[in-house]
């Protein structure tokens, strides 16, 4: 498996998708979609060649 990084831009877009569902939802919804993402980017991560 491939090193990768989130960057710093990436991270902060995503603590501004948690800050506006958090605000416009419940809190339980914006961590729900945090950890959708994150799981995301590992699986990208484990498998490059499905993106």
């Amino acid at each position: 498996m491939k090193q990768f990084t989130v960057s710093p831009r990436a991270k902060a877009d995503m603590n501004e998708i948690w800050a506006y569902l958090a605000e416009h939802s419940e809190h339980s919804v914006a961590d729900r979609v945090l950890r959708q993402i994150r799981e995301t980017i590992r699986m990208v991560g484990r498998q490059p060649e499905i993106g």
